[in-house]
């Protein structure tokens, strides 16, 4: 709730700012820079285990990539259920 709310009052900021410029170039360039500015969220590699709840990081942690592939080729290459299915 609170990052809506402080991005409300980001965006506000920025219309006012741009409601006082006069010229229409530079009003859209300056809202371009602030949106940029205050929209922009990097998530980086490092960061991604973070955002990730730590029962499921400890089951991703304990299976190897090799289950993984073998559960998507298990679903890949069976057939559905409701008929009309194919395999690759």
């Amino acid at each position: 709730m609170f990052e809506y709310i402080s991005w409300r009052l980001k965006e506000k900021f920025c219309k006012i700012i741009c409601s006082v410029i006069w010229n229409k170039d530079l009003r859209k360039r300056t809202r371009a820079r602030l949106i940029r500015k205050y929209s922009e969220k990097n998530i980086y590699l490092a960061q991604t285990n973070s955002f990730i709840p730590t029962s499921v990081l400890t089951q991703i942690n304990q299976t190897d990539n090799e289950y993984f592939i073998k559960k998507i080729k298990d679903l890949i290459l069976n057939t559905h259920a409701g008929g009309g299915g194919f395999k690759l």
